[in-house]
């Protein structure tokens, strides 16, 4: 089998996540999708992540996927998560990645909301 280029591989496994994101009622669906994105942020990370990879998912595709779980957020927050794994992974995602493209995005979210 052929091994895809880092960034094709990293394409390719958050498109997956965050249609499933988009799509699934599934709670089970939700946290494996959001574990995987987490381990796109976590130095060191176990999985197989390489460091390529979790500078790829910074650089291409953080933004995207913040945008997208605030734009899928319901009043009581991420459907079908507890507390605990919306503070761990639905949270942690913020908290983990780029400051900065963290802050543009719920700044761009507060914004809509006039």
């Amino acid at each position: 089998m052929e091994t895809l280029a880092p960034d094709t591989e990293v394409r390719l496994a958050v498109s997956r996540c965050l249609r499933t994101l988009a799509t699934s009622t599934d709670p089970d669906g939700t946290v494996a999708a959001l574990q995987t994105l987490h381990l796109y942020l976590d130095d060191g990370a176990e999985g197989g992540v390489s460091s390529a990879q979790r500078a790829e998912f910074r650089r291409a595709h953080f933004t995207r996927t913040l945008q997208l779980l605030v734009s899928h957020m319901q009043a009581d927050g991420p459907a079908g998560l507890t507390a605990a794994q919306r503070t761990q992974l639905w949270d942690g995602l913020f908290l983990k990645g780029p400051p900065e493209q963290a802050l543009m995005v719920l700044m761009e979210a507060m914004g809509e909301l006039r």
